[in-house]
This record gives structure tokens, C-alpha cells and sequence, in this order.
């Protein structure tokens, strides 16, 4: 069984070897400096057509399950946010172990302080208007 997000998605698919025989022409060879190569296969092909060239030559039927592709970026999200949480976990804990002292400044002072302001605020209009 072979399972994939998107079956009918086409790539086309180029042997390590081909690759290393480029390598070795490109590093050994004159003229390659400086120089780019695009490498592809011969042919693009969907992961369910190759599932079926492979099923046929080796005679066997191969089951091709497709996976909800709405997994995949989920699971790229959660992966990216792991890599990004995980190294900082000590910061996080330094960071929530002072959240209450953080809690009680803008949860208690600041709404006091605001309260104030618009009290000695308001005053002063009033005498504006007495005035």
C-alpha cells in the first residue's frame, strides 16, 4: 500500500546516478564554470502511473491510498511551530513564569491609571466649561 497526498500530481523523476554522472562531467571537465543545468527525467509522471508501471512489471497489484491533502499543510504548520517553540521553551518558561506579576500590572494598575486619567480629565473639562 502506498499512500500520498496528491496522486495525480506530475514530477518528473531523475536517477542519483544520472545526477552523478552530470557531477562528475561538470567538476572534471572544462567549460562547466560558473554554470547551471537543469536536470530532469525523460517523462513527468503522476505517483499513480508510476504505482501501475511498477504494479504491472513486477506483477502484483499495488493499493495507492490518497491521504487527505488537506494533512499535509496542517502537518507542516505544526512541524514549523515544534521547531519554533521547542528551542525557546526556556524563554517561554522564564517568560510565563512572571505572567502573573505581567497579569496584575495591566490587569489591575493599568485599568486604575486609565480610570484616573479620565477622571482628573473630565474634571478639567468641567472647570473649562464653569469658566
Amino acid at each position: 500500500m502506498i499512500r500520498t497526498a496528491f496522486p495525480d500530481s506530475l514530477s518528473a523523476r531523475i536517477h542519483e546516478a544520472d545526477i552523478a554522472d552530470v557531477a562528475v562531467k561538470a567538476l572534471t571537465e572544462e567549460g562547466h564554470d560558473k554554470r547551471t543545468y537543469d536536470l530532469t527525467g525523460p517523462e513527468a509522471l503522476s505517483p499513480r502511473s508510476m504505482v501501475k508501471q511498477i504494479s504491472a512489471v513486477i506483477d502484483k497489484y499495488i493499493d495507492l491510498v490518497e491521504i487527505n491533502s488537506l494533512l499535509v499543510p496542517l502537518i507542516l504548520i505544526a512541524l514549523a511551530m515544534v521547531l519554533s517553540i521547542w528551542p525557546n521553551m526556556q524563554f517561554l518558561i522564564k517568560f510565563f513564569s512572571v505572567w502573573p506579576f505581567y497579569a496584575m500590572i495591566f490587569g489591575i494598575l493599568f485599568p486604575i491609571v486609565l480610570w484616573l486619567v479620565g477622571k482628573v480629565g473630565g474634571s478639567l473639562k468641567l472647570r473649562k466649561n464653569y469658566h
